[in-house]
Protein backbone atom coordinates (compact mmCIF):
# COMPACT_ATOMS: atom_id res chain seq x y z
CA UNK A 1 0.00 0.00 0.00
CA UNK A 2 1.26 3.05 -0.78
CA UNK A 3 0.62 5.93 1.84
CA UNK A 4 -0.90 9.27 0.78
CA UNK A 5 0.10 11.78 4.09
CA UNK A 6 -3.03 14.28 3.92
CA UNK A 7 -1.27 17.88 5.42
CA UNK A 8 -3.40 18.54 8.86
CA UNK A 9 -3.30 22.23 7.72
CA UNK A 10 -5.84 21.98 5.52
CA UNK A 11 -8.07 20.48 7.75
CA UNK A 12 -6.97 23.28 10.12
CA UNK A 13 -8.11 25.90 7.61
CA UNK A 14 -11.96 24.49 8.06
CA UNK A 15 -11.88 24.56 11.83
CA UNK A 16 -9.13 26.38 13.76
CA UNK A 17 -10.32 25.46 17.45
CA UNK A 18 -10.05 22.04 16.56
CA UNK A 19 -7.03 20.08 17.97
CA UNK A 20 -4.34 18.94 15.81
CA UNK A 21 -4.57 15.08 14.99
CA UNK A 22 -2.48 12.81 13.01
CA UNK A 23 -4.31 11.87 9.73
CA UNK A 24 -3.85 10.08 6.75
CA UNK A 25 -5.21 8.51 3.51
CA UNK A 26 -3.97 5.14 1.87
CA UNK A 27 -4.13 4.46 -1.71
CA UNK A 28 -4.69 0.84 -2.15
CA UNK A 29 -5.88 -2.33 -4.82
CA UNK A 30 -5.38 -5.16 -6.62
CA UNK A 31 -5.10 -5.94 -10.16
CA UNK A 32 -5.36 -9.91 -11.23
CA UNK A 33 -5.48 -10.43 -15.45
CA UNK A 34 -5.20 -14.03 -16.46
CA UNK A 35 -6.97 -16.76 -18.22
CA UNK A 36 -9.40 -19.68 -18.35
CA UNK A 37 -10.38 -22.36 -20.66
CA UNK A 38 -13.22 -24.68 -19.79
CA UNK A 39 -13.90 -28.00 -22.31
CA UNK A 40 -17.92 -27.07 -22.32
CA UNK A 41 -19.92 -24.20 -20.24
CA UNK A 42 -23.32 -25.14 -18.91
CA UNK A 43 -25.67 -26.70 -21.56
CA UNK A 44 -24.77 -25.50 -24.37
CA UNK A 45 -21.85 -27.66 -24.71
CA UNK A 46 -19.15 -25.09 -25.94
CA UNK A 47 -15.70 -24.92 -24.68
CA UNK A 48 -14.25 -21.29 -24.06
CA UNK A 49 -11.27 -19.88 -24.37
CA UNK A 50 -10.91 -16.27 -22.04
CA UNK A 51 -9.00 -13.78 -21.44
CA UNK A 52 -10.48 -13.21 -17.61
CA UNK A 53 -10.19 -10.25 -14.65
CA UNK A 54 -9.80 -11.16 -11.26
CA UNK A 55 -8.83 -15.47 -11.65
CA UNK A 56 -8.06 -15.10 -8.14
CA UNK A 57 -9.25 -12.16 -6.78
CA UNK A 58 -11.09 -9.47 -7.72
CA UNK A 59 -9.58 -6.32 -9.26
CA UNK A 60 -10.55 -3.12 -7.30
CA UNK A 61 -9.32 -0.15 -6.47
CA UNK A 62 -9.63 2.06 -2.90
CA UNK A 63 -9.16 4.53 -0.47
CA UNK A 64 -9.03 4.64 3.18
CA UNK A 65 -8.80 7.35 5.77
CA UNK A 66 -8.11 7.37 9.43
CA UNK A 67 -7.96 10.24 11.72
CA UNK A 68 -6.69 9.83 15.35
CA UNK A 69 -8.86 12.16 18.07
CA UNK A 70 -8.69 11.70 21.30
CA UNK A 71 -8.65 9.24 24.35
CA UNK A 72 -7.82 6.45 21.88
CA UNK A 73 -10.70 6.83 19.91
CA UNK A 74 -10.26 6.71 15.95
CA UNK A 75 -12.36 8.16 12.99
CA UNK A 76 -12.00 6.67 8.87
CA UNK A 77 -13.59 6.04 6.14
CA UNK A 78 -13.35 3.27 3.32
CA UNK A 79 -14.38 3.58 -0.35
CA UNK A 80 -13.68 0.81 -2.66
CA UNK A 81 -14.76 -0.40 -6.38
CA UNK A 82 -14.32 -3.30 -8.15
CA UNK A 83 -13.38 -3.23 -11.84
CA UNK A 84 -12.70 -5.51 -15.16
CA UNK A 85 -9.45 -4.40 -15.66
CA UNK A 86 -9.96 -6.02 -19.12
CA UNK A 87 -12.04 -3.66 -20.72
CA UNK A 88 -11.84 -1.27 -17.71
CA UNK A 89 -15.44 -0.87 -16.92
CA UNK A 90 -16.68 -1.13 -13.58
CA UNK A 91 -18.14 -4.43 -12.24
CA UNK A 92 -22.00 -2.33 -10.99
CA UNK A 93 -22.80 0.29 -13.94
CA UNK A 94 -23.95 3.56 -12.30
CA UNK A 95 -22.16 3.17 -8.81
CA UNK A 96 -19.02 4.92 -8.07
CA UNK A 97 -18.51 2.33 -4.92
CA UNK A 98 -19.71 -1.24 -5.25
CA UNK A 99 -17.73 -2.79 -2.20
CA UNK A 100 -17.25 0.02 0.23
CA UNK A 101 -18.28 3.38 0.68
CA UNK A 102 -18.61 4.25 4.56
CA UNK A 103 -17.77 6.47 7.86
CA UNK A 104 -16.69 5.02 11.11
CA UNK A 105 -15.73 5.36 14.87
CA UNK A 106 -13.33 3.05 16.24
CA UNK A 107 -12.15 2.53 20.23
CA UNK A 108 -10.84 -0.36 21.97
CA UNK A 109 -14.75 -1.50 22.63
CA UNK A 110 -14.60 -1.83 19.10
CA UNK A 111 -16.03 -0.41 15.91
CA UNK A 112 -19.36 0.91 14.31
CA UNK A 113 -19.40 1.82 10.71
CA UNK A 114 -22.31 3.50 8.61
CA UNK A 115 -23.22 2.95 4.87
CA UNK A 116 -21.71 0.52 2.49
CA UNK A 117 -20.26 -2.71 3.55
CA UNK A 118 -19.12 -6.46 3.20
CA UNK A 119 -21.51 -8.57 5.08
CA UNK A 120 -20.36 -9.79 8.32
CA UNK A 121 -21.76 -13.14 7.41
CA UNK A 122 -19.75 -13.13 3.67
CA UNK A 123 -16.77 -12.83 6.06
CA UNK A 124 -17.65 -15.92 8.39
CA UNK A 125 -17.54 -17.87 4.94
CA UNK A 126 -14.24 -16.91 3.52
CA UNK A 127 -12.60 -17.27 7.43
CA UNK A 128 -13.54 -21.17 6.57
CA UNK A 129 -13.33 -21.50 2.65
CA UNK A 130 -10.90 -24.15 1.67
CA UNK A 131 -9.97 -22.08 -1.38
CA UNK A 132 -9.80 -18.82 0.79
CA UNK A 133 -12.50 -16.65 -1.21
CA UNK A 134 -10.64 -17.44 -5.40
CA UNK A 135 -12.53 -16.36 -7.84
CA UNK A 136 -12.76 -19.90 -9.48
CA UNK A 137 -14.00 -23.34 -7.31
CA UNK A 138 -14.80 -21.90 -4.13
CA UNK A 139 -17.22 -20.65 -1.79
CA UNK A 140 -17.42 -17.42 -3.01
CA UNK A 141 -19.15 -18.35 -6.14
CA UNK A 142 -22.09 -19.97 -4.26
CA UNK A 143 -22.51 -16.74 -2.59
CA UNK A 144 -22.83 -14.81 -5.20
CA UNK A 145 -25.55 -16.73 -7.07
CA UNK A 146 -27.38 -17.95 -4.74
CA UNK A 147 -28.97 -14.71 -3.29
CA UNK A 148 -32.19 -15.03 -3.51
CA UNK A 149 -35.18 -13.46 -5.81
CA UNK A 150 -32.80 -9.96 -6.01
CA UNK A 151 -31.96 -8.80 -9.17
CA UNK A 152 -28.59 -7.25 -7.63
CA UNK A 153 -25.36 -8.91 -8.54
CA UNK A 154 -23.24 -9.46 -5.41
CA UNK A 155 -26.06 -7.97 -3.19
CA UNK A 156 -25.44 -10.57 -0.49
CA UNK A 157 -21.84 -9.59 -0.36
CA UNK A 158 -22.02 -5.99 0.28
CA UNK A 159 -24.81 -4.34 2.05
CA UNK A 160 -26.41 -1.12 1.34
CA UNK A 161 -28.26 1.44 3.94
CA UNK A 162 -26.29 -0.50 6.70
CA UNK A 163 -24.42 0.01 10.07
CA UNK A 164 -22.66 -2.58 12.03
CA UNK A 165 -20.90 -2.69 15.43
CA UNK A 166 -17.66 -4.76 15.20
CA UNK A 167 -15.43 -6.35 17.64
CA UNK A 168 -11.64 -7.94 18.01
CA UNK A 169 -10.27 -9.26 20.85
CA UNK A 170 -7.36 -11.49 20.30
CA UNK A 171 -8.19 -14.67 18.29
CA UNK A 172 -11.37 -13.80 18.54
CA UNK A 173 -13.70 -11.81 16.23
CA UNK A 174 -17.62 -11.11 16.05
CA UNK A 175 -19.48 -8.23 14.25
CA UNK A 176 -23.39 -7.88 13.40
CA UNK A 177 -25.24 -5.71 10.91
CA UNK A 178 -28.07 -4.22 9.76
CA UNK A 179 -29.10 -2.93 6.48
CA UNK A 180 -32.38 -0.28 6.29
CA UNK A 181 -35.02 -0.90 3.38
CA UNK A 182 -35.43 3.05 2.95
CA UNK A 183 -39.22 1.78 1.47
CA UNK A 184 -41.51 4.63 2.97
CA UNK A 185 -44.14 2.70 5.69
CA UNK A 186 -42.58 -0.78 5.35
CA UNK A 187 -40.13 -1.17 8.07
CA UNK A 188 -39.49 -4.77 7.54
CA UNK A 189 -38.92 -4.40 3.55
CA UNK A 190 -35.71 -4.79 1.85
CA UNK A 191 -33.90 -5.39 5.32
CA UNK A 192 -30.70 -7.27 6.14
CA UNK A 193 -29.91 -8.88 9.09
CA UNK A 194 -26.36 -10.66 9.42
CA UNK A 195 -23.70 -11.26 11.65
CA UNK A 196 -20.45 -13.39 11.61
CA UNK A 197 -17.99 -14.52 14.05
CA UNK A 198 -14.70 -16.26 13.98
CA UNK A 199 -11.70 -17.48 16.48
CA UNK A 200 -8.08 -18.99 15.28
CA UNK A 201 -5.61 -19.50 17.94
CA UNK A 202 -3.32 -20.69 15.83
CA UNK A 203 -4.12 -24.33 15.87
CA UNK A 204 -7.80 -24.33 15.78
CA UNK A 205 -10.22 -22.13 13.50
CA UNK A 206 -13.44 -21.70 13.67
CA UNK A 207 -15.90 -19.88 12.37
CA UNK A 208 -20.28 -19.31 12.00
CA UNK A 209 -22.45 -16.95 10.19
CA UNK A 210 -26.03 -16.31 9.74
CA UNK A 211 -28.19 -13.48 6.93
CA UNK A 212 -31.64 -12.75 6.39
CA UNK A 213 -33.36 -11.11 3.78
CA UNK A 214 -36.48 -9.56 2.97
CA UNK A 215 -38.21 -8.23 -0.43
CA UNK A 216 -39.87 -5.14 -1.00
CA UNK A 217 -42.89 -6.86 0.67
CA UNK A 218 -41.45 -7.82 3.67
CA UNK A 219 -41.05 -11.50 3.22
CA UNK A 220 -38.14 -13.27 3.79
CA UNK A 221 -36.32 -13.71 0.38
CA UNK A 222 -33.55 -15.31 1.75
CA UNK A 223 -31.92 -17.06 4.71
CA UNK A 224 -28.24 -17.99 4.91
CA UNK A 225 -26.08 -19.94 7.66
CA UNK A 226 -22.68 -21.09 7.42
CA UNK A 227 -20.43 -22.53 9.77
CA UNK A 228 -16.80 -24.13 9.25
CA UNK A 229 -13.77 -26.01 11.35
CA UNK A 230 -10.38 -25.55 10.48
CA UNK A 231 -6.95 -27.22 12.14
CA UNK A 232 -3.53 -25.70 11.93
CA UNK A 233 -0.92 -28.57 11.56
CA UNK A 234 1.73 -26.77 10.01
CA UNK A 235 2.93 -26.54 7.26
CA UNK A 236 -0.67 -27.83 6.60
CA UNK A 237 -3.92 -26.51 7.31
CA UNK A 238 -7.29 -28.23 7.23
CA UNK A 239 -10.71 -27.12 6.55
CA UNK A 240 -14.64 -28.11 6.43
CA UNK A 241 -17.75 -26.22 6.11
CA UNK A 242 -21.17 -25.85 5.48
CA UNK A 243 -23.15 -23.16 4.01
CA UNK A 244 -27.01 -23.45 3.23
CA UNK A 245 -29.13 -21.19 1.37
CA UNK A 246 -32.43 -21.42 1.56
CA UNK A 247 -34.40 -19.12 -1.17
CA UNK A 248 -38.65 -19.67 -0.52
CA UNK A 249 -39.27 -16.91 -3.22
CA UNK A 250 -37.21 -18.45 -6.19
CA UNK A 251 -33.61 -17.33 -7.47
CA UNK A 252 -33.22 -14.48 -10.42
CA UNK A 253 -28.93 -14.61 -10.42
CA UNK A 254 -27.34 -12.88 -13.41
CA UNK A 255 -26.03 -16.60 -14.18
CA UNK A 256 -29.72 -18.51 -14.12
CA UNK A 257 -32.17 -15.72 -14.81
CA UNK A 258 -36.16 -15.00 -13.75
CA UNK A 259 -38.26 -17.56 -12.85
CA UNK A 260 -36.12 -20.44 -11.02
CA UNK A 261 -37.96 -22.04 -8.63
CA UNK A 262 -37.81 -21.87 -4.61
CA UNK A 263 -35.13 -24.27 -3.58
CA UNK A 264 -32.45 -24.48 -0.64
CA UNK A 265 -28.76 -25.30 -1.61
CA UNK A 266 -26.63 -27.05 0.96
CA UNK A 267 -22.80 -26.85 0.26
CA UNK A 268 -20.40 -29.07 2.37
CA UNK A 269 -16.92 -28.58 1.63
CA UNK A 270 -13.41 -29.75 2.74
CA UNK A 271 -9.73 -28.66 1.58
CA UNK A 272 -6.17 -28.62 2.52
CA UNK A 273 -4.06 -26.08 1.74
CA UNK A 274 0.00 -26.64 1.87
CA UNK A 275 2.48 -23.82 2.72
CA UNK A 276 5.63 -25.36 0.79
CA UNK A 277 7.59 -22.00 1.40
CA UNK A 278 6.84 -18.44 2.65
CA UNK A 279 6.85 -17.96 -1.43
CA UNK A 280 4.71 -21.34 -2.70
CA UNK A 281 0.62 -22.13 -1.67
CA UNK A 282 -0.88 -25.08 -2.73
CA UNK A 283 -4.63 -26.17 -2.11
CA UNK A 284 -6.76 -29.20 -2.45
CA UNK A 285 -10.67 -28.86 -2.31
CA UNK A 286 -13.74 -30.33 -2.40
CA UNK A 287 -17.28 -28.84 -2.86
CA UNK A 288 -20.56 -30.98 -2.90
CA UNK A 289 -24.02 -28.95 -3.36
CA UNK A 290 -27.38 -30.01 -3.55
CA UNK A 291 -31.06 -28.51 -3.55
CA UNK A 292 -32.68 -30.35 -0.73
CA UNK A 293 -36.09 -29.44 -2.86
CA UNK A 294 -34.71 -31.14 -5.87
CA UNK A 295 -31.78 -33.37 -5.28
CA UNK A 296 -31.50 -34.06 -9.26
CA UNK A 297 -29.93 -30.54 -8.87
CA UNK A 298 -27.05 -31.36 -7.47
CA UNK A 299 -23.21 -31.40 -8.34
CA UNK A 300 -19.69 -32.25 -6.86
CA UNK A 301 -16.41 -30.10 -7.66
CA UNK A 302 -12.74 -30.92 -7.23
CA UNK A 303 -9.73 -28.36 -7.47
CA UNK A 304 -6.27 -28.00 -6.95
CA UNK A 305 -4.41 -24.40 -7.28
CA UNK A 306 -0.87 -23.14 -6.65
CA UNK A 307 0.17 -19.55 -5.88
CA UNK A 308 4.34 -18.37 -6.07
CA UNK A 309 4.74 -14.86 -4.61
CA UNK A 310 7.69 -13.22 -6.53
CA UNK A 311 7.59 -10.46 -4.48
CA UNK A 312 5.30 -9.21 -1.18
CA UNK A 313 2.65 -7.56 -4.24
CA UNK A 314 3.32 -9.43 -7.11
CA UNK A 315 2.39 -13.41 -7.73
CA UNK A 316 1.53 -15.72 -9.85
CA UNK A 317 -1.06 -18.40 -9.95
CA UNK A 318 -2.86 -21.51 -11.42
CA UNK A 319 -5.65 -23.61 -10.81
CA UNK A 320 -7.74 -26.22 -12.90
CA UNK A 321 -11.02 -28.18 -11.45
CA UNK A 322 -13.11 -30.73 -12.40
CA UNK A 323 -17.51 -30.38 -12.04
CA UNK A 324 -19.25 -33.69 -12.10
CA UNK A 325 -22.90 -32.30 -12.42
CA UNK A 326 -26.45 -34.33 -12.21
CA UNK A 327 -28.96 -33.90 -15.10
CA UNK A 328 -30.51 -31.55 -13.20
CA UNK A 329 -28.00 -29.53 -12.37
CA UNK A 330 -28.19 -25.62 -13.02
CA UNK A 331 -25.82 -22.35 -11.92
CA UNK A 332 -26.89 -22.77 -8.56
CA UNK A 333 -25.06 -25.93 -7.71
CA UNK A 334 -22.50 -26.05 -10.87
CA UNK A 335 -21.56 -22.75 -10.94
CA UNK A 336 -17.50 -22.69 -11.61
CA UNK A 337 -17.04 -19.30 -11.27
CA UNK A 338 -19.45 -15.91 -11.21
CA UNK A 339 -16.41 -13.47 -12.52
CA UNK A 340 -16.59 -11.96 -15.66
CA UNK A 341 -16.83 -15.28 -17.46
CA UNK A 342 -19.62 -16.20 -15.89
CA UNK A 343 -18.51 -20.34 -16.32
CA UNK A 344 -21.19 -23.08 -15.67
CA UNK A 345 -20.42 -27.20 -15.45
CA UNK A 346 -22.59 -28.88 -17.72
CA UNK A 347 -25.51 -30.79 -16.85
CA UNK A 348 -25.25 -34.48 -16.50
CA UNK A 349 -21.36 -34.06 -17.59
CA UNK A 350 -17.97 -33.66 -16.68
CA UNK A 351 -16.50 -30.26 -17.38
CA UNK A 352 -12.40 -29.86 -16.58
CA UNK A 353 -11.52 -25.96 -16.02
CA UNK A 354 -7.84 -25.01 -16.07
CA UNK A 355 -6.38 -21.65 -15.73
CA UNK A 356 -3.84 -19.05 -14.35
CA UNK A 357 -2.83 -15.61 -14.25
CA UNK A 358 -0.79 -12.64 -12.45
CA UNK A 359 -1.88 -10.65 -9.81
CA UNK A 360 -0.47 -7.45 -8.15
CA UNK A 361 -0.94 -6.00 -4.64
CA UNK A 362 -0.30 -1.87 -4.89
Amino acid sequence: MRKLNVVVAVAAAFAASTADAQSSVTLFGVVDSGFVYQNQNGSSGHSVFNAISGGQNSSRWGLQGTEDLWGGLKAGFELVQNFNNMNGSINVPGAAFSRYANVYVESTYGRITAGLQIDPAYVAMLLGDPNVGSSYFSGVNYWLVNEGNTASPGATMSDSNAVSYRLFKGAFKLEVLYAFGNVPGEFSADQTISMGSGYDNGRVAVAAGYLQKTNANGQRDLRIYTMSFGYHADPLFFRVGLTDFDQPLGNNSILNGPGTPASNIEVLDSGVSWTVSPALTLRATYYFSEDRKNTRNAASQYSVNASYSLSKRTSIYCFTGIVDAKTGANALTAVTTSSSALLIGAPGRRTVTAGGGLMHLF
